[in-house]
């Protein structure tokens, strides 16, 4: 016998699960607040320094994006997929279900009386053999 005899998840547990991905994605910082960068520019060091700081913020507000979207994209597909097992599960018991009851409505049915050979045909007058 298999070790693994049965797969099952918890959909309570992976429904809150979504909700907290959900949750994650949503407090991501907007590409606004990722890209801004202060800082004193009245030297050319400075000046350089926050335009390099700059472009790394903006290239780290794209991956941000990227990752929100990805977190989000992710967290509808496990809801219509827990959705979908949910249903199917539904759907593949009701059927396990209606061939259990058939099987057993036929075992629980008493057999029939021995069968009995079918009866042999009769000669009709006329058709057939000659007449002697």
């Amino acid at each position: 016998m298999s070790a693994f005899s049965q797969i099952s998840i918890n959909l309570e547990q992976l429904s809150q699960n979504i909700a907290r991905l959900q949750e994650e994605a949503a407090t991501m910082p907007a590409i606004a607040e990722v890209r801004q960068v202060d800082g004193a520019q009245t030297e050319p060091a400075q000046d350089q320094f926050r335009g390099e700081l700059a472009q790394i913020a903006s290239m780290l507000a794209q991956r941000t994006l990227m990752v929100r979207k990805y977190v989000e994209r992710n967290a509808e597909a496990f809801q219509n997929a827990a959705i979908d097992l949910q249903e199917t599960d539904g759907a593949d018991s009701l059927a396990a279900r209606q061939a259990d009851a058939f099987v057993q409505a036929i075992v629980a049915t008493p057999p029939s009386s021995a069968p009995t050979a079918p009866a042999a045909p009769t000669a009709q007058p006329g058709a057939g053999s000659p007449a002697w």
